[in-house]
């Protein structure tokens, strides 16, 4: 049998059996409590009458185990200045381990939040100190959330250490470049041009804004300075109108924005693009043009080149022409964005002018930006060119004239026509030298714009042929000479002594009417005692009648339609002339009977006839008369009776001669 029997707080920790002599714990070791126990253990025999007794000592040594971690009160949290310097301490972290010996050594280290390796710790005190050779900057980094490790070789916790940077007045203002905006004009005083904001790394820095000189340009071109066109508010950088803007004088402001902070200042630049708007009508360099263009100029020929000038810009500055509603119509074209006037069609000068009267126009160029039109006149001369040559009118002439023709005697008129207009129109004429009788023979003379033919010397008679030249006096340009001739054919006869006489001092002829056209009626016959050409006769027909003559054999025809029953009879006349020159005629009376023709058909005076007559009327009674004409004449006019019906045994008959209808058998009204 086995008993503890000693010592002290030995029995409250362990327990042995005392059958099997195993010693056990009976509650826990505590290491940091007792580190070493020292036990008395007693072996027991008894019989009946006698106990043994033996006693060993039992000594347990207790090794220390980690059981603990080791504990932060709380986290931490610390406020420095940014500029503190290398290595100075900020704070430290303590955490406590209940356990002994190396167990209850702790290890410090920062596990996470060193943001830059900026701080360290030592790791035997939890001292925290910036870390050699770092400068702090709270416009880099505002706070470290540092994570501190806290370990005794096995366990460990953590600490959240906040350090927060208090800020310096040690970073200027940031702008983050130039600035660029676009406002259209003209904008009016208070607008809103922009706002140029600078940053401040700083937190505790005020920013204040100013402007500094305003340069202005206009395209490239430096037009100086201005002071009196923007203002800002020195708060909130808010950049607004002075004055007005117009982009034609300025398009172009850079303006220097300073931001200061009491400590540092720093300048930017906005520059404002003054946007165009169609505020400008296109402006013609010359309003008034006199210009003069030859007629029958080709196309394409410049007329005038219109100049406008728009000082919008853009778009807005482009000008596009167009020509007036008072141009001819499609003599002229514009160039749309040149403004340039050309001939599209040839003209000549009489399209601009009646009567060669001064040829002109005054019409109008139009000029557009889109928005606003500009006008300019346009006064356009036509100038006659002599380009056509003098034309005479009926050429070629046929003229016949006596060889007892006095001198100065005017043997013919005619006319000569020129289109040109002005100088141009002044006619000289004449026989060319090279006709050397005619030129002796005859000469020219004007007589109110009517041209003669004259006798210049005595005639002699035959036939002559020759032309008149008619030319321009002045012909404009000068290398536009132009001539037109004129065809004369001038036959002088031998003297007309005698007149045609006819055969006979009337004729009488007859004609069936209905003949056929050109039906042969009779001939007539003149003679003239003359020789040659002058005593040959033709023949012609006076009056208005439906006959003609042949006129050199005198025979006379039908020449239009006969009716007898319309005319029965024709008187008219036949004149018979002579080729002599005065020529002389003679005429005589024809007389024309139309002779009749079976050519009508007899006409009822009536178209209907009614009569009644009694049943018991006896045979050969007259009832009445049948009337009808006929227009023919003799036996072509004779009529006959007769009844034409499809009934048998009608009892009525008619007179083939008479046309008196008469009853021819009994009546019965039953």
């Amino acid at each position: 049998k086995y008993n503890l029997v000693c010592c002290g707080t030995a029995f409250s920790v362990f327990e042995l059996d005392q059958t099997t002599g195993i010693l056990s714990l009976q509650s826990l070791l505590d290491f940091e409590t007792d580190t070493f126990y020292e036990l008395v253990v007693e072996g027991r025999e008894e019989d009946s009458n006698t106990i043994y007794s033996d006693y060993v000592k039992v000594e347990i040594e207790v090794k220390n185990v980690n059981e603990f971690t080791p504990v932060f009160s709380g986290d931490v949290e610390v406020s420095v200045n940014e500029n503190i310097g290398e290595e100075k301490i900020i704070t430290d972290v303590t955490a406590t381990d209940d356990d002994s010996g190396s167990y209850g050594s702790i290890t410090y280290s920062i596990i996470d939040g060193n943001e830059g390796d900026a701080f360290e710790i030592i790791s035997t005190t939890g001292v925290i100190r910036v870390a050699p050779s770092v400068i702090l900057d709270r416009e880099e980094v505002e706070e470290y959330n540092l994570i501190v490790k806290a370990t005794d070789g096995q366990k460990f916790s953590t600490i959240g250490v906040k350090i927060s940077l208090q800020d310096e007045n040690d970073s200027p203002p940031i702008y983050s470049g130039n600035f660029t905006v676009g406002i259209y004009e003209p904008g009016k005083p208070g607008d809103r041009v922009g706002s140029v904001l600078a940053t401040d790394p700083d937190s505790s820095s005020e920013l204040f804004y100013s402007l500094g000189i305003v340069e202005t340009y206009l395209g490239s071109i430096s037009a100086g300075p201005v002071s009196s066109v923007f203002e800002i508010d020195s708060s909130t950088a808010e950049i607004t109108l002075k004055s007005s803007l117009d982009h034609e004088i300025a398009n172009l402001y850079v303006i220097p924005v300073s931001a200061t902070d009491g400590d540092f200042t720093v300048t930017t630049y906005l520059n404002v693009t003054v946007l165009d708007i169609n505020d400008n009508s296109p402006t013609f360099l010359q309003n008034d043009h006199s210009i003069s263009i030859n007629e029958n100029s080709r196309p394409g020929t410049v007329l005038v080149e219109a100049s406008a000038v728009d000082y919008d810009s853009g778009q807005n500055g482009i000008v596009r022409y167009s020509l007036g509603d008072d141009w001819p119509e499609g003599k002229f074209i514009i160039d749309e964005m040149s403004g340039t006037v050309r001939v599209e069609e040839s003209f000549s000068f009489l399209d601009f002018s009646s009567n060669c009267d001064a040829g002109s126009f005054t019409s109008s160029i139009i000029a557009t930006d889109g928005v606003s039109t500009e006008v300019a006149t346009v006064t356009v001369t036509i100038d006659d060119i002599n380009n056509h040559a003098p034309v005479f009118i009926g050429s070629p002439y046929s003229i016949i004239t006596s060889e007892t023709a006095e001198l100065d005697q005017i043997i013919s008129t005619f006319t000569i026509e020129d289109l040109d207009c002005g100088l141009n129109q002044y006619i000289i004429t004449k026989i060319p030298d090279y006709y050397i009788y005619p030129k002796v023979l005859f000469k020219l003379n004007l007589l109110n714009d009517e041209y003669q033919l004259m006798v210049a010397s005595p005639l002699v008679q035959g036939i002559y042929h020759f032309r008149i030249q008619a030319y321009n006096a002045l012909p404009f340009p000068l290398n536009y000479f132009q001539a037109g001739y004129g065809n004369f054919t001038v036959t002088v006869m031998p003297e007309n002594v005698h007149t045609p006489k006819f055969n006979s001092t009337t004729y009488t002829f007859s004609v069936f009417e209905n003949s056929d056209i050109k039906t042969f009626i009779g001939v007539v016959y003149a003679s003239d005692e003359d020789l040659g050409d002058t005593g040959l006769v033709h023949y012609t027909v006076l009056n208005n009648v439906p006959f003609e003559v042949h006129e050199t054999s005198g025979v006379i025809t039908v020449a239009g339609s006969l009716d007898r029953e319309t005319i029965s009879h024709y008187v008219f006349t036949v004149v018979a002339t002579d080729h002599g020159y005065p020529t002389k005629n003679s005429s005589v009376n024809v007389s024309v009977s139309i002779a009749d023709i079976n050519d009508n058909l007899p006409i009822f005076v009536k178209q209907s006839y009614e009569g009644s007559v009694l049943e018991n009327a006896s045979v050969g009674l007259n009832l009445f008369t049948i009337e009808a004409n006929d227009t023919d004449l003799g036996n072509s006019a004779s009529i006959q009776y007769s009844l034409e019906t499809n009934e048998n045994n009608l009892p009525f008959q008619i007179d083939s001669v008479l046309g008196i209808i008469s009853t021819s058998g009994e009546l019965d009204f039953e």
